[in-house]
């Protein structure tokens, strides 16, 4: 008998009589293999993400490839749970400094963005489980697990993300903690530049980025310590302020949260293209985000998404590509030319639709907005709202949602100035409050024999107060005599009482 040790968890398959400890320390994780002309990939460590790439692990199968994360990966720090282990994690495999590394360690190998054109599925957050009737361990949809890829260190000459480019249906439950990546062309925590295909469509369901707190709070600790903005010297730590933060994702066109640049990758127009081909639900980002505000063109950085680029052309005809946003959120320091609390900028001829949505942090731009900065034009927003703080002592245009939104539902939002905007959604809401009034008044009208005149004057008095501040507020929002009026009114109705 031999021990496999499969997601921290000793296993045995009948081998020979001998009794050796096995660990895994192949191209990916021990059960991988190939399905007809199609090939499981089962990743556990950093170097098996890494050998994703067709130039690192020569993987290049027939058919598709599908990915299946089973285990926490961390790229800054070794796990010492299990020891036999520990010369496979990437610090001690990549890195001069074995017995602690940091985000800022110069010895440690940088991850270069995953270009593998064969991968369709990449899933996170699926247990390894044992499977005795195979002798091989299978993912277990049921049985899923928070797991994270941790403190991913990325610096290249080019597009820079988890994945350079991206050709597959389907990521789901990835979720990245404390990355610092940086490229000078496109930049994005998942994906940095994609270009959907004709007839495709893309889901990003459930994936996440966030900074932890320790990396962002602590001014004096090297393990930690990053570079505020635009400051060069050594010993620079992240500061909680938005004019002097530490940049943990930057770019030199175009950078978002999640992906950096989208476009369609057909000339000319093309019909086939899904409604939508691009489909992110239940995510978010939240991070620092930069994009050097000098570059003519007009650069953007935006929540989840850089920018959305209008298919290139060989006719009059652009190439129509649909983005639909819904169940997700972005809370980031974002700074560039266009930047836009979800999307840094659209380009015309892309129809973008969010639902379900909304925006926090913090934006510094030429050209802001609340959900998509530029000219951007959104096509649709439903129950959403925008509550990011924008700076207004250097700018072009703020826009507190977008340029221009064709169609919008149920929108809510609070501006530069912390003025809060309404859509029709809060009429209703007025209407209901007049169909409650009235049942009260009818009510009253019950029980007039047994209140006493003095009370029933009273009471009249009051809803008459209520009734105004109301009136007053509906008509011109900027004076706030509603909360003030129902207070008076419920006060005197308890004193009447």
């Amino acid at each position: 008998m031999s021990e496999i040790s499969i997601d921290d968890t000793p296993m045995t398959i009948n081998e020979t009589n001998s009794h050796n400890i096995a660990i895994d320390n192949s191209l990916f994780a021990y059960g991988s293999e190939e399905k007809s002309d199609d090939y499981n990939a089962y990743v556990a460590y950093g170097r098996h993400l890494q050998n994703l790439s067709a130039s690192f692990g020569n993987l290049n199968p027939a058919g598709k490839i599908d990915v299946y994360q089973g285990k926490n990966i961390n790229f800054t720090t070794p796990d010492t749970s299990v020891s036999q282990e520990e010369k496979y994690h990437w610090v001690n495999i990549y890195s001069n400094n074995k017995n602690k590394s940091t985000i800022n360690d110069s010895t440690l190998k940088r991850f270069e963005p995953i270009t593998n054109s064969k991968i369709d599925k990449v899933l996170g957050n699926y247990k390894l489980v044992y499977d005795t009737g195979s002798n091989k361990p299978v993912p277990q949809t049921n049985n899923l697990t928070d797991l994270t890829i941790n403190g991913m260190i990325i610096e290249e000459d080019g597009d820079a993300g988890l994945f350079a480019s991206y050709s597959g249906s389907l990521i789901k439950n990835i979720t990245l903690t404390n990355p610092r990546i940086s490229g000078t062309q496109n930049t994005g925590g998942l994906i940095a530049s994609l270009s959907i295909k004709s007839g495709k469509t893309l889901d990003i369901k459930d994936c996440g980025l966030y900074m932890e707190g320790e990396y962002l709070e602590s001014e004096d600790d090297s393990e930690y310590g990053i570079k505020e903005k635009g400051d060069d010297s050594a010993d620079a730590y992240y500061a909680d302020d938005s004019d002097a933060v530490g940049v943990w994702m930057s770019g030199g066109k175009y950078a978002g949260g999640l992906i950096g640049m989208v476009s369609s990758s057909k000339t000319g127009y093309d019909s086939s293209l899904p409604d939508p081909a691009l489909n992110i639900e239940k995510s978010f980002a939240a991070t620092v985000i930069d994009v050097p505000n000098d570059n003519l063109d007009g650069n953007a950085a935006g929540g989840l998404i850089g920018y959305v680029v209008r298919g290139k052309t060989d006719t009059s005809e652009n190439i129509p590509l649909a983005i639909k946003i819904e169940k997700s959120y972005a809370d980031s320091y974002i700074y560039g030319y266009n930047t836009g609390g979800l999307i840094g900028n659209i380009a015309p001829k892309a129809t973008v639709d969010m639902e379900n949505v909304y925006t926090a942090g913090f934006e510094e731009g030429t050209v802001q907005g609340g959900f998509a900065g530029g000219n951007s034009t959104i096509h649709s927003v439903k129950n959403s709202y925008s509550f990011a703080k924008m700076n207004v002592e250097s700018f072009d245009k703020i826009y507190t949602t977008a340029n221009n939104i064709t169609t919008t539902e149920k929108v809510y939002y609070y501006d530069e100035a912390m003025a809060f905007h309404r859509s029709w959604a809060e009429y209703l809401i007025y209407a209901v409050a007049a169909l409650y009034f009235i049942l009260a008044l009818e009510e009253l009208l019950f029980a007039w024999n047994a209140i006493t005149k003095s009370k029933s004057i009273a009471l009249i008095y009051l809803f008459a107060l209520a009734l105004a501040g109301v009136i007053i507020q509906l008509i011109n929002q900027d004076i706030k005599s509603e909360l003030f009026a129902e207070a008076l009114a419920l006060m005197g109705a308890m004193l009447s009482i």
